[in-house]
């Protein structure tokens, strides 16, 4: 082999990663002189390549094509490769393994199933919440409307002023009891208006300062639910991460069990029939 071919078949990319250093390890076995009957040519030249690799001195520089074609045999090698990681372990192993998972996935699964519980009582919560503090906004809306009417003067107490002052210009130019009974009236009138509207103003300014309080303290309890809710999502999401990883982890179990088994199959398919073959 050249190094040209030694470097197209251990897919180096300019890059020493561990799949290169894998494939040059079983090539450097393959072609021992040991093993080979003495053929130490192509065994000079792999430790050449490795020096190169290691002392990162490579000059060799792949076209295009050879990258595309060897790229969907770098990922044949690396399924091999996760699937030669697990030779070690007995269909059995495995299979215990997947249960295992499977009984994770299932505790998963029930957990989630109550954090859905648990956020569907939180989001009911703050849905009330909500509504009361809409209310709430709604109820200061209409006693601010209420009080900015009583603020202003109504058009009685204009009327009123305007009798009381012609009444007191009257006594001036002339001093008679019909005058000062009217103005007694429209006096004694006023001041009840006017009393009558303070003291509905003043329920209006408690009201609204109660309205205020609820509105602070509903905003805060809807704040503090909302983060809640916040931290029961971020939950949700770890735990459909996990499930999803568990998942992922039982297909490729589920995978590796199968093709060991078709495997297994084959190898005893083979000896029967060579055993057929023979008699």
């Amino acid at each position: 082999m050249t190094k040209e071919e030694i470097y197209e078949a251990i897919g180096y990319t300019g890059k020493y990663t561990k799949e290169v250093k894998r494939k040059l390890r079983l090539l450097m076995k393959r072609f021992h002189p040991d093993v080979n009957a003495g053929d130490d040519s192509t065994m000079k030249i792999l430790v050449e390549v490795k020096n190169e690799l290691t002392h990162n001195k490579v000059s060799y520089t792949r076209s295009k094509k050879t990258v595309e074609k060897e790229t969907p045999i770098k990922q044949t090698s690396q399924e091999s490769e996760e699937t030669d990681d697990f030779q070690r372990f007995s269909v059995g192993d495995l299979t215990k393994k997947v249960q295992e998972l499977l009984k994770k996935l299932d505790a998963f699964t029930q957990n989630l199933f109550a954090l859905y519980k648990r956020l569907s009582k939180e989001e009911s919560k703050r849905v009330e919440l909500d509504r009361a503090y809409r209310e709430n906004m709604d109820a200061m809306q209409i006693f601010k409307e209420q009080l900015y009417r009583v603020v202003h003067i109504s058009k009685w107490e204009i009327f009123l002023l305007i009798l009381i002052v012609c009444n007191i210009g009257m006594l001036f130019l002339r001093f008679h009891l019909a005058f000062i009974l009217s103005l007694f009236f429209f006096a004694f009138i006023y001041i009840v208006i006017v009393l009558s509207r303070n003291l509905k103003l003043n329920k209006i300014q408690d009201a609204l300062y109660t309205l205020e309080i609820d509105e602070l303290i509903l905003k805060k309890q809807l704040d503090q639910q909302n983060q809640v809710i916040k931290e029961f999502h971020v939950k949700e999401g770890s735990i459909k991460r996990a499930l999803q990883k568990l998942k992922d982890d039982i297909t490729f179990y589920n995978h590796i069990i199968a093709k060991r088994t078709n495997k297994t199959k084959t190898q005893e398919y083979e000896r029967t029939t060579s055993y057929t073959k023979r008699k």
